[in-house]
């Protein structure tokens, strides 16, 4: 796909990660803070999406703040809901990268849930500004070996007969 500049394009999709842990948005501080404890939550994971039953985000909340809620115990009956960070910048399936990119340095953020789209809140995935200069590294290098010049040698001579 190419976008209008000639540029070529990558789906979000495609590079987004969608092995990721969300948080119920009806736990507890203190159940979230349990699961954080586990393996299942230890992925190196920074950012959590909280969602509803529908899957639907209702906010986010960064792993440094699951870790103060925890280590505070001052919230443990407070649902996640209540704790989330609610209007999280947010990418869309549909979306072409560079808008992405765009929103990650204008609102300064290196994260971000994806949605399926702008009036379907259900959470697909995450995205990452190391997902995006991975898919971008990568595409270059494609770019380069498209333009490589191929030398051709002839086997009798380089003369050419009219």
């Amino acid at each position: 796909d190419r976008d209008v500049t000639g540029v070529q394009t990558c789906a979000l999709p495609i590079l987004m990660r969608d092995n990721i842990a969300a948080l119920p948005a009806d736990a507890t501080a203190a159940t979230a803070a349990a699961a954080l404890r586990t393996d299942h939550y230890d992925r190196g994971q920074l950012l959590y999406p909280v969602v509803n039953q529908d899957r639907d985000l209702v906010g986010v909340i960064t792993r440094r703040g699951l870790q103060e809620i925890a280590q505070d115990g001052a919230y443990p009956d407070r649902r996640m809901e209540e704790l989330a960070k609610k209007d999280p910048v947010v990418a869309y399936a549909g979306e072409p990268l560079r808008l992405v990119v765009y929103r990650m340095a204008e609102k300064g953020v290196t994260r971000m849930p994806v949605l399926k789209s702008a009036e379907d809140r259900r959470l697909i995935g995450m995205v990452s500004l190391e997902d995006l200069l991975r898919a971008r590294t990568r595409t270059l290098e494609e770019e380069r070996r498209r333009e490589r010049v191929l030398r051709i040698h002839f086997p009798f001579g380089s003369r050419v007969r009219q």
